[in-house]
Order: C-alpha cells, then sequence, then structure tokens
C-alpha cells in the first residue's frame, strides 16, 4: 500500500524526469523554512531546498516559525529525497515523503509559513497556498506580505557595492 500511495504522489508531481536522482541520507541540520543539510551513509553533505515553495526569510515574519516547523518534521530523520534540479547558486531542489505519505511543503502551505515559487508553480501546491491565503494564516495575516525572492532582491539591492 505504501509503493501505491508513492507512485500516485510521483504521477502528481509530474515535473519528474525520467532517471531523477534520489539522495538517501539523515536530515543533520535545517537552515530555514524550505533548506535543508542531509548526511549520507558515505558521509556526503548536501544542502536541498524544497521544490515549488519558498519561505520567509531571516528578517521576515513567520521565518521562525516556517523553520522550526521543517524541523520538527524532518530533523533527524532519514528521507530518500527525489532530486528535480539544482536552482542558479548549485543547492539541489528536490521533494520527498515523510513515513511514505507526508509531504512537508503542503504542511508548510496549509498553514501560511511558504508561498509557492515564483515560476513554474504546481497546481496542488497552489491549491493550498490559495486556501491558506484566504483563510488568513500565517504570513497570510498580513494585506501584503512580501514574497521571499522579493525581499533577497531588496537586499541584495542595499548591500554596498565593492569596488
Amino acid at each position: 500500500m505504501k509503493i501505491i500511495g508513492f507512485v500516485v504522489f510521483v504521477l502528481l508531481h509530474s515535473t519528474i524526469a525520467f532517471g531523477a536522482n534520489e539522495i538517501v541520507g539523515k536530515v543533520v541540520s535545517v537552515i530555514d523554512g524550505n533548506t535543508f543539510q542531509l548526511e549520507t551513509e558515505e558521509n556526503e553533505l548536501y544542502e536541498i531546498m524544497l521544490y515549488g515553495i519558498d519561505c520567509p526569510e531571516p528578517g521576515q515574519s513567520f521565518y521562525e516559525e516556517a523553520k522550526a516547523q521543517l524541523e520538527k518534521l524532518i530533523l533527524k530523520k532519514t528521507l530518500t529525497v527525489i532530486i528535480q534540479g539544482k536552482n542558479r547558486y548549485g543547492i539541489r531542489l528536490g521533494f520527498f515523503l515523510i513515513k511514505n505519505k507526508i509531504d512537508p511543503r503542503n504542511i508548510l502551505l496549509e498553514n501560511g509559513l511558504a508561498w509557492t515559487t515564483e515560476s513554474n508553480g504546481i497546481k496542488n501546491l497552489e491549491e493550498l497556498r490559495i486556501k491558506a491565503m484566504t483563510s488568513k494564516l500565517g504570513i497570510w495575516i498580513e494585506d501584503e506580505p512580501v514574497p521571499p525572492w522579493m525581499y533577497r532582491r531588496t537586499q541584495s539591492m542595499l548591500q554596498p557595492k565593492s569596488s
């Protein structure tokens, strides 16, 4: 039954490419609400971002809550992460199910602790974001919350330029 549930999950996420990479390891740290470090049995350390969502950055409302939620869900757990690619900084983007049934992206979105990514939104994730927004949960209690990608751009423009 667990295998059937996972197959359904994979089919619902049609972005999976044939021959996608998998990384199996233990979560050794949670960096923020959508980024964590995974250590394999071979002692290789991987930084992984949750594919399809983006959580508040340090300095933004609900940063701590998002990070704490992800820690509660995955810290010190062994996961099999399906890698979808890398972002422009080379950080792997992936997803997984906890105990073959719980998608942490869903929980973060349902609690208003994440946005769906700026581009290439995943339909079922977008539906969860809209539901939380309509219910004014988490980040959505603010009238116009600033998405993390806009916050990062603003912060980088405020940094002094080197000569």
